[in-house]
């Protein structure tokens, strides 16, 4: 045998055995994918790193090294990991579908947009990937995209896949050519005064906003920034003259499951001065606080820089800096009024603070001013100081009651500047909200706390601003 044919046979072997320890890497990709998928977050991490032990240059690893990290809360490793993976493959789907995730949740939405949609030319039947591209369209465009996937399904798709879609197409249609939560006044400051509901006279328990639906007689709201947009009880939508638009399911804090609930449309909500047109209501029977016809999420005012300012309980609404109502998406821009501002995670409504507890590395802290106290994910609590259960504490949400309640002992928060000592902190297993929002939550920072600041949002941005006052 001559030895050409001997070096060329060498090569080939080496080719295929590269082939080979790609496709296993592949595998193990997916595998450490349904691992996480199942929530079975130990496993996937003990996979992945048996498999980039063995395949240090794999790009499918490292991409799905990056979706485990940011299911994990650290998004600023899971951002290197996606990175990572497409420069060892610049042609990588997930990893620029991972990256897209990554800039959404920071506000970069332009740039989100743009590696959106490069995944789905990449890999268009790749279900997340579909998914997200889909959220980033415009409603003309949703519409023609679910009816070409009804018309001509992918294989293997069965009526079970395209019931949501049938729905999701009529609810477009039903939508037409209305731009939802509009804002119908003037574009200018505002104040408006909180309402305070007391435990007693030196502790408030929660902060209301008048909110008028449709002229009528203002309803009493909750201030929520752990909520998002605006949920009311069914009698109060009669008093309104809400009407079904589609049933929905609605779950939150607690261990009694989603409930059922609807969407309506409000032709005006009005707060004070501002009044947005065509705005969509959340009606449903959970138990919110029996003094309240329902809940506010602060994102209502998403347009506005919004100031909660408790000391002085009110409500400010400002013009956000360089603001640009043209329906375009726009990359996070810290102008000068901004530069004292810390920055946060939007995972939708939910603003999520890195935060130190204790010793630990930085974890993802819920601004919750629906939260009736601040609270730690048991496992975090267990990692850094003592728990014990907790008798007589109670924790409730828009899923009932938690049933298993800890107390952790004493434990330091340290987030946006501050450092704030705490004792007996309510603790919980997290892992239900956390699968909800898709990344790690490791705690909720409550009204208690909330309450000793001026605190300052700016949705468009994600970034927030603390503000301590001692005048309570």
């Amino acid at each position: 045998m001559s030895l050409t044919i001997v070096v060329r046979i060498a090569c080939l072997l080496l080719v295929i055995g590269g082939c080979l320890a790609a496709d296993s890497a592949g595998d193990e990709a997916r595998a450490a994918r349904a691992l996480l998928r199942a929530d079975d977050i130990a496993g996937a991490q003990s996979r992945l790193e048996k498999a980039m032990a063995a395949s240090p240059n794999s790009a499918e690893l490292y991409e799905m090294r990056g979706e485990l990290r940011f299911r994990q809360g650290d998004i600023p490793a899971a951002d290197k990991d996606y990175r990572k993976a497409i420069e060892l493959n610049d042609h990588l789907a997930r990893a620029f579908w991972g990256l897209a995730q990554v800039y959404r949740v920071a506000s970069y939405h332009k740039k989100a947009q743009l590696y959106f949609w490069q995944a789905h030319t990449l890999d268009p039947l790749d279900p997340d990937i579909y998914h997200s591209w889909m959220g980033v369209l415009k409603r003309p465009q949703r519409i023609v995209e679910l009816q070409k996937f009804l018309d001509a399904p992918s294989p293997g798709t069965n009526q079970h896949d395209l019931e949501p879609a049938r729905r999701d197409l009529e609810w477009e249609k039903e939508l037409g050519d209305k731009k939802l939560h509009r804002l119908s006044s003037e574009y200018a400051a505002s104040q408006i005064p909180f309402a305070a509901l007391l435990y007693d006279p030196n502790h408030v328990r929660a902060f209301a906003l008048p909110v008028s639906i449709n002229g009528a007689k203002p309803l009493k709201l909750e201030v929520d920034t752990g909520a998002g947009g605006i949920l009311i009880n069914s009698k109060a939508a009669q008093k309104v003259g809400l009407r079904k638009l589609r049933d929905i399911k609605l779950g939150g804090i607690g261990d009694e499951g989603e409930r059922d609930a609807y969407l309506s449309m409000a032709d005006t909500v009005r707060i004070g001065t501002v009044e947005f047109a065509d705005s969509i209501v959340e009606v449903s029977d959970k138990k919110t606080l029996p003094e309240v016809d329902g809940l506010i999420g602060m994102d209502v005012f998403s347009a506005f820089l919004v100031t909660l300012d408790f000391p002085k309980r009110m409500l400010r609404l400002a013009p956000l800096p360089n603001y640009l109502n043209d329906g375009e998406p726009h990359d996070r821009t810290i102008t000068p009024e901004l530069k004292d501002f810390s920055g946060v995670y939007r995972l939708g409504h939910a603003l999520l603070i890195p935060t130190r507890v204790s010793d630990s590395k930085p974890v993802l802290f819920l601004i919750d001013t629906g939260a009736g106290r601040t609270m730690i994910a048991a496992d975090l609590a267990r990692q850094v100081t003592k728990v014990h259960n907790d008798s007589y504490g109670s924790v409730h949400g828009l899923s009932g009651k938690v049933k298993d309640v800890y107390m952790a002992d004493q434990l330091v928060l340290q987030f946006a500047g501050f450092r704030q000592r705490n004792l007996d902190m309510s603790s919980f297993d997290f892992s239900k909200v956390s699968r909800g929002l898709g990344t790690e939550v490791s705690g909720f920072l409550g009204l208690p706390l909330l309450n000793l600041f001026e605190l300052t949002i700016d949705y468009r941005d994600g970034v927030v601003k603390f503000v301590y006052s001692d005048k309570r």
